[in-house]
């Protein structure tokens, strides 16, 4: 629902609303719905669009999955998953299966300071993204490394006979 005074007429606001709906709506039913002619509705539009009310008629893409939300907030949703942040906000991740759902959740759980919609999801290639080179020779290693953990640190080695000279060069007594 259209909720703001723009100085907008009562038929102004109803075409609106009803428009906010379903933009396809034709004038005949809009005209029919209101109890007004179609030259009225008609009216109404042009000058609303002419006025800059409306601004563009779109279509509202139905993703099956729906798009993530990312919304910031002066205090913690009670029904969305939340993160503190260090600021003192709360940062609510969450799915929206279309705009008006989205508009409900804001309904339901308060205005955002801020928030984003995430249109694409991008996943991290498969790999590591820096190369993992050996602690014995520096060669990169391209297969499954051999790890070796000493206290709190962790060695890697591309091969056995690395892995070997490391543990002697560490202090590790050799296996028999």
């Amino acid at each position: 629902m259209v909720d703001f005074a723009r100085n907008l007429s009562d038929i102004e606001v109803k075409v609106l609303n009803r428009l906010y709906e379903d933009s396809r709506t034709p004038v005949a039913k809009l005209a029919e719905e209101l109890g007004v002619s179609r030259s009225t509705v008609s009216r109404v539009i042009d000058s609303l669009v002419r006025r800059g009310v409306i601004s563009r008629f779109t279509v509202e893409v139905n993703y099956t999955d729906g798009f993530r939300v990312f919304a910031r907030f002066q205090s913690r949703p009670e029904t969305l998953e939340s993160y503190e942040l260090l600021d003192g906000t709360y940062l609510a991740v969450f799915r929206a299966s279309s705009l008006m759902d989205l508009k409900r959740v804001f309904e339901n759980v308060g205005r955002p300071i801020e928030y984003m919609v995430a249109v694409q999801a991008y996943r991290p290639t498969v790999g590591s993204p820096v190369p993992l080179m050996c602690d014995k020779c520096g060669k990169q290693i391209l297969e499954q490394p051999y790890i070796y953990k000493k206290g709190r640190k962790t060695y890697y080695a591309c091969c056995t006979t690395c892995l070997e000279a490391l543990k002697k060069r560490l202090g590790e007594p050799p296996h028999h």
